[in-house]
């Protein structure tokens, strides 16, 4: 769940955990994108979220759209890559758009690389 929808097309998100592992730990394939009141979003999708209904509330407080991105196939990767291998990268407040070479990296760490521009952390 994203109160703002993300820049451009999205085909898959890498997946950063916060404190204390920091970490990049996988990435999923996107598999569409829906905008709607945040209503129709938890009538929809708050079943299979990872929030709590009160959780989504103080969330979405305040927006009137609010962005659902349904999760494709799940990548995890081995063990957790730490951002620095990747390059010069900062963890993301939100969303940070990664380039091919930072994406190119995680090819070391697994099997596939991903293939598409977007990183970042979701609060659901």
């Amino acid at each position: 769940m994203r109160r703002v929808a993300p820049a451009g097309d999205l085909d898959l998100v890498v997946l950063y955990a916060t404190a204390p592992q920091q970490s990049v730990v996988g990435w999923f394939e996107v598999a569409g994108i829906e905008m709607a009141a945040p209503s129709t979003l938890w009538r929809r999708y708050g079943s299979v979220s990872s929030l709590a209904r009160e959780e989504f509330d103080d969330y979405f407080v305040g927006c009137r759209r609010g962005v659902a991105i349904r999760v494709g196939a799940i990548h995890e990767l081995p063990s957790p890559v730490p951002l620095s291998v990747l390059g010069d990268l900062v963890p993301p407040q939100g969303f940070a758009y990664l380039g091919d070479d930072a994406l190119g990296q995680l090819s070391q760490f697994h099997n596939e690389a991903p293939r598409a521009v977007v990183s970042g952390a979701s609060a659901g």
